[in-house]
């Protein structure tokens, strides 16, 4: 009887409304390689045996095991040279979770979602620079709900790009009509009311004429809202009102007006505990419910950091700076990463990293020999000086005081 044959490595999950938590990966940010966990023992390090190959400085040929257990994935050390590293410490067994992060020696790996497949996934991913599923699933949405003249809530965690999806709406609904932002935490309260919808002359101290206010303005096109949890209660009826018959009545004025308007809305804080809390409308919560969008956070979409890091231009991290860009939790999100990403195309990646709030940059490895570390640190200082003079290799000679031959050789030596 032949022997059966072996059995292969089960493909990437292609429907993504099929995914399920077990559809996971890690992902390598260094070559940018993605390895399914598919409930197999995996063997990862340097040797061309093993299952996950990673040409690291830093791996052992024989580093560690992918184990599966009844809390699902495990990765265990295989008594390595320079260790496996969970949250800053080195450990023998590391269990891998969906948006953890894992060292073998110094080179970071990330545990994310299976890549995103799919023809109109592809389409916009590559549109708006992302693998992420939860992104793109959004992005979909976000498609069909354009045309219409339904109000969209959209939340998200500051930073993510709120403001920016609110512009994808308008340009694939309304694109010939206007598109007037406000941001309700930046106007003054006894004057929002005003602001949104006009005043007639009179209506208070100052008011010489009349003027129309921004729901007028926006008529044809979207009125954009963001921050909307920072609307006191009367504002918000008098939202609600335009929200269920378009119509509004300007400040001082008994005179009923109309606008076709789109409202979308934006919100970082929890509506609801503000619902709960007394501060925001049961009643309007739910009619901007009626759509809703949720933008990822970033530390939920690492492997997007490559294209966003280009997209930002900024040069390639070093070993060390992915540890730390995996790490970080991001709180600013994408506004956060464009401020790290300009500083390091200034100043390099080794100051960059100073920005990264959180966990501290975790050691080098312990069995990491003293030139390894010296060649590293060569490597961030070199990178550091041609970043801050424009990649000008004489410039950066001078920099260092080094003489310009020197320095090319330096660089090839370093790879660079």
């Amino acid at each position: 009887m032949p022997a059966p044959e072996p059995e292969k490595t089960a493909p990437l999950p292609r429907d993504p409304a099929r995914r399920r938590d077990r559809d996971l990966c890690l992902w390598d940010p260094q070559t940018d390689t993605f390895f399914a966990l598919d409930r197999r023992p995996r063997t990862l390090g340097k040797d061309p045996g093993c299952d996950v190959r990673l040409p690291h400085a830093t791996v052992s040929r024989r580093h560690a095991r992918v184990e599966w257990t009844g809390e699902g994935p495990v990765l265990v050390d295989l008594g390595s040279s320079n260790g496996l590293w969970t949250a800053g410490r080195r450990v023998d067994r590391a269990p891998l979770h969906a948006h953890g992060t894992v060292r073998l020696g110094a080179a970071p790996l990330a545990v994310v979602p299976a890549p995103t497949a799919g023809a109109a996934a592809e389409r916009l991913g590559e549109r708006f620079h992302t693998r992420s599923a939860g992104l793109c699933a959004v992005l979909a949405l976000a498609e069909k709900v354009a045309p219409g003249g339904r109000p969209v809530l959209i939340a998200g965690e500051t930073g993510t790009g709120k403001e920016w999806l609110a512009r994808f709406l308008h340009d694939a609904g309304r694109p010939n009509g206007p598109l007037v932002p406000v941001n309700c935490g930046a106007i003054a309260r006894d004057l929002l009311e005003s602001e949104l919808f006009g005043h007639a002359r009179g209506a208070f101290t100052g008011a010489d004429g009349p003027r129309a206010g921004l729901v007028s303005r926006a008529a044809g096109g979207t009125l954009f809202l963001d921050e909307i949890g920072e609307l006191r209660p009367e504002h918000q009826a008098a939202l609600l009102r335009f929200l269920e018959n378009r119509t509004f009545r300007p400040v001082g004025s008994d005179k009923e007006q109309v606008s076709d308007a789109r409202i979308l809305a934006a919100s970082h804080a929890d509506l609801l505990a503000r619902v709960v809390a007394g501060t925001f409308r049961e009643d309007l919560l739910y009619r901007l419910l009626e759509i809703r969008l949720t933008l990822p956070p970033l530390r939920e979409r690492l492997p997007d950091l490559p294209a966003l890091l280009e997209v930002f231009d900024a040069p390639p991290p070093t070993e060390r700076a992915w540890t730390r860009l995996l790490e970080h939790p991001w709180p600013g999100n994408l506004r956060e990463l464009r401020h790290v990403a300009a500083r390091a195309r200034l100043e390099g990646w080794s100051a960059a990293s100073e920005e990264l709030r959180g966990p501290p940059e975790p050691a080098l490895p312990e069995a990491v020999s003293a030139p390894d570390q010296l060649r590293e640190l060569e490597r961030e200082m070199v990178q550091g000086a041609l970043a801050r003079c424009g990649h000008n290799t004489s410039a950066a000679a001078r920099a260092l005081g080094l003489p310009r031959s020197t320095l090319v050789n330096r660089m090839k030596s370093l790879g660079i």
